[in-house]
C-alpha cells in the first residue's frame, strides 16, 4: 500500500510512499532488492505540477541506483511553456541522477509523438526503453506488472469513479455524478478539493483528452468537434485548448503534421 504524504515527508524518506498533485503522482516502492520511482501523469499538468515534480525529482540524486517509470498514458494536454521548461529540469537533471534504466509509458495521438521525441532532445544518460502499456513497461524493468495498480492520481476512489463518468459522458453535471456516486454535491466537491482540483477542472481535462483523439485521428471541423465534447461552439474550443495547451486546435494539428 501506497502512502500519500506532503513532499516534505516523501523527501525524507520515499520508499512506500507518494506525492499527489492535481496532475501526477509521483513515488517510490520497493522491488525485491530494488527501488522503483515512479512518475504518473494524467489531464493537463500546469506549471504548479511540474515544479513540484521538478523538486521531488531532486530525491533520485542520491545512490544506490534505482529503477525508473514514467507513465504519460493518461497525459492529454501540457502547457508548451511548461513542456520547454521541463526539458531544461530535466536536461539538469539527467548527469546526476542514479537511474539504472527507466521505462516511458507514451500516450496515444500527438502527446505522445511529443512525449517520445522528447527523450532524444535531452538524452538521457542511461537505458530507456518506450512502451504503450503499464504493465509491460514493468515487466521490462523486472518488476510485477501489476504493482501500481491502485495507485491514482488524487488517491481517492470517487474521483477515479467521477473521471470514468465523464470519460463516457461530458455532458454530466456535477449534481448528476454526485447522485450516481450516492454522496452531495458538497461532499463530492470537499473530496475533488482534498485531491487538488475541482469538478470542473476534470471537465475540462477531459473535454481536452477527448477533442485532442478528435484532432489527431479525424479531419472533423472545430465546430463539430466542440459540440462533441460539450462547447458551445468553435471560439469556446479554442479558448478552452489555448489556455490548457498554450496552443490553438489549427496549431495543435499542424504540429501532428511536422512530427
Amino acid at each position: 500500500m501506497i502512502e500519500i504524504v506532503d513532499e516534505t515527508a516523501f523527501l525524507q524518506a520515499p520508499a512506500g510512499r507518494a506525492v499527489a498533485g492535481r496532475g501526477f503522482v509521483y513515488g517510490a516502492i520497493a522491488v525485491a532488492q530494488d527501488l522503483l520511482f515512479f512518475t504518473l501523469l494524467r489531464g493537463a499538468p500546469d506549471a504548479t505540477d511540474l515544479e513540484a515534480l521538478a523538486r521531488l525529482w531532486e530525491v533520485e540524486c542520491k545512490p544506490p541506483a534505482h529503477l525508473s517509470i514514467f507513465d504519460a498514458k493518461d497525459l492529454a494536454a501540457v502547457d508548451a511553456a511548461a513542456f520547454s521548461a521541463l526539458g531544461v529540469v530535466l536536461t539538469a537533471l539527467y548527469p546526476r541522477v542514479h537511474v539504472s534504466r527507466q521505462a516511458l509509458v507514451r500516450p496515444p495521438g500527438m502527446m505522445g509523438a511529443l512525449v517520445a521525441g522528447h527523450q532524444y532532445l535531452v538524452a538521457p544518460p542511461y537505458p530507456i526503453q518506450l512502451f504503450e502499456s503499464r504493465a509491460e513497461a514493468l515487466v521490462w524493468l523486472g518488476c510485477p506488472g501489476e504493482i501500481l495498480d491502485g495507485v491514482e492520481l488524487g488517491a481517492d476512489e470517487l474521483l477515479v469513479r467521477l473521471r470514468a463518468r465523464l470519460e463516457g459522458d461530458l455532458s454530466s453535471s456535477l449534481a448528476d455524478i454526485a447522485a450516481e456516486l450516492g454522496v452531495s454535491e458538497r461532499s463530492l466537491q470537499r473530496r475533488l478539493g482534498a485531491a487538488q482540483t475541482s469538478f470542473m477542472r476534470e471537465l475540462a481535462a477531459a473535454q481536452i483528452r477527448r477533442a485532442t483523439r478528435l484532432l489527431d485521428e479525424t479531419g472533423r471541423k472545430l465546430s463539430d468537434i466542440a459540440g462533441e465534447v460539450g462547447l458551445s461552439s468553435a471560439g469556446a474550443l479554442i479558448e478552452l485548448f489555448r489556455r490548457h495547451t498554450g496552443l490553438t486546435p489549427q496549431q495543435w494539428r499542424d504540429r501532428l503534421r511536422s512530427s
